[in-house]
């Protein structure tokens, strides 16, 4: 929450007033431990992969659509500028 608007999660990162107006949809990413500071939002977020493999097999349903990094994110709070601050391990010294 900052000022008169809420900031969640709910299959991408929204933005909604206080009185429940003017809902927006910032990005679709699937938005974790959001933090606003000024006019930023900071999130983190499984990559994306830039390509998708399908396999047939008879008893699984096989759908991996993210790799196993973690990336460091920014967006301004009306939905610009968005950009990856750091893709990777995210841990100390990583």
């Amino acid at each position: 929450v900052q000022g008169e608007w809420i900031f969640y999660n709910n299959d991408g990162l929204y933005k909604i007033k206080k009185d429940g107006s003017s809902l927006q949809k910032l990005s679709s990413d699937w938005a974790d431990n959001l933090n606003v500071v000024g006019d930023w939002i900071y999130y983190t977020r499984d990559k994306p992969r830039k390509e998708f493999y399908q396999l047939e097999m008879p008893a699984y349903d096989i759908n991996d659509t993210y790799e196993d990094v973690t990336e460091l994110m920014k967006i301004k709070t009306d939905g610009s500028s968005k950009a990856v601050i750091k893709s990777g391990s995210l841990a100390e010294g990583g």
